[in-house]
């Protein structure tokens, strides 16, 4: 049974992760971030779902009566903390360390509801990140990748 979209973003958010606050919806992801919100996950406002790609599956060049395999890519941003007031930025980059490994620790550890498998988790540049409003954030990009049958 393929995974839809709400019911992949509902299961995400239900994930236990140390250190962050709350994961969020595409559906209620804050048009801006605030200090008391970090940690957080919320998905990647400019291009949250990457792609949807589907092929027929075959074996041997032979279409295996209507299977299909869908491969998602999913981009989320991890925010960890606020640039300024009277925050350095190598301030919190111990916390911010800690944060990387925990989530993409949970994340490999995740089956999401009705995915065959999670194919990758990655973890982008460490650093400066924006909120949809523009403010800076210590935090990075995290993109996941499903692959499933239906």
């Amino acid at each position: 049974m393929a995974t839809n979209i709400n019911t992949f973003t509902r299961d995400m958010t239900r994930l236990q992760i140390a250190g962050i606050k709350r994961i969020f919806t595409a559906a209620d992801g804050p048009v801006e971030m605030f200090a008391r919100d970090c940690p957080a996950l919320v998905p990647n406002v400019g291009q949250w779902l990457e792609s949807s790609t589907s092929t027929r599956q075959t074996s041997r060049n032979v279409n295996i009566g209507g299977m299909w395999k869908r491969e998602r890519v999913w981009r989320y941003t991890c925010f960890h903390s606020e640039i300024g007031a009277d925050r350095k930025p190598g301030a919190n980059m111990g916390t911010l360390a800690d944060l990387v490994d925990n989530v993409e620790n949970a994340l490999c550890h995740w089956i999401p509801a009705g995915a065959m498998e999670l194919i990758s988790v990655t973890i982008g540049r460490v650093g400066p990140v924006k909120d949809a409003s523009g403010k800076d954030f210590l935090g990075f990009p995290v993109t996941l990748t499903t692959r499933e049958t239906y």
